[in-house]
């Protein structure tokens, strides 16, 4: 089963019920030919497409398939006497012990509880640690900058109840408010790029 990474408070949306829809990156990125056209290389094949085209080979190359379960990968805790093993070391009988979840917030009070042991990297959360599984009901290349109003609150955006604005970038349009939260998580391909 894949792992799909996300962000503690994308994590709270996800458990909230605010945040169904994810944007990922595909790679490698298509590059412009120019007049709407566009090409990638994957597996040693070049392949060709115009703006708003899908080629069976970009689909066959998603991450994630359509019907397809994926759990969510976060920063946990298993009990302080698991602190030396890996995740795949971890006893079958550990594995039924309370786990304790960065998301949830509240650090300070989940360490000090007696038996927390240290916090673990998400990158190597295996499934049988997680809490959220997701089923991948549809996918579809497109721009970054492609998304709506409403496809950005689907990505978790939320509005203010005190101002009455957009979060994070406390405005008036959820798409904003989605650039700056794609920008503090993909520095590397800001919306600025508009990547695929």
């Amino acid at each position: 089963m894949k792992g799909i990474l996300c962000k503690p408070d994308m994590i709270r949306a996800i458990l909230e019920g605010r945040k169904t829809v994810t944007r990922r990156l595909i790679n490698p990125q298509p590059v412009s030919h120019g007049n709407g056209w566009w090409s990638y290389q994957a597996k040693g094949i070049t392949t060709s497409f115009r703006d708003g085209e899908q080629t069976p080979e970009m689909i066959a190359l998603a991450r994630y398939r359509v019907g397809e379960t994926v759990y969510v990968k976060e920063a946990w805790m298993a009990h302080k006497q698991f602190d030396s093993l890996k995740p795949s070391a971890i006893p079958e009988v550990g594995r039924t012990v309370e786990l304790w979840y960065w998301a949830d917030g509240n650090h300070y009070a989940i360490k000090a509880e007696a038996g927390v042991g240290k916090v673990r990297s998400p990158l190597f959360m295996p499934a049988w640690a997680a809490r959220t599984f997701l089923e991948i009901v549809s996918e579809r290349p497109e721009r970054l900058q492609e998304i709506t109003e409403e496809e950005a609150v689907k990505e978790g955006i939320t509005m203010s109840e005190v101002t009455g604005k957009y979060l994070p970038a406390n405005c008036d349009c959820a798409v904003w408010a989605y650039r700056e939260l794609w920008d503090s998580i993909n520095p590397k391909h800001p919306w600025a790029d508009t990547a695929w």
